[in-house]
């Protein structure tokens, strides 16, 4: 298993408007990418409105590209931040 990171993109209508789904909640696209793109995507966010900003998180990927430790990750963190 590798370490990537799990890219959430809000989904636009017109490239600054976010798409919703029929629950009211915003639509995400997600990408998976290699370690090394954080820098990269964390300039790019420093740049845009907070409401279109990636959402950058990082998983345990298999070999298969099946994301198998995110909510593992996800309730360690939220373990820690609670303590």
């Amino acid at each position: 298993m590798a370490k990537k990171l799990l890219i959430k993109t809000p989904q636009t209508t017109d490239g600054t408007t976010l798409a919703y789904d029929e629950s009211k909640q915003p639509l995400y696209k997600e990408t998976i990418a290699e370690l090394g793109a954080r820098k990269e995507l964390e300039s790019i966010n420093n740049s845009m409105p907070e409401v279109l900003r990636h959402e950058i998180e990082e998983v345990e990927v298999d070999d298969a590209g099946n994301i198998v430790k995110a909510k593992a990750a996800k309730a360690k963190a939220a373990g820690e931040t609670n303590a």
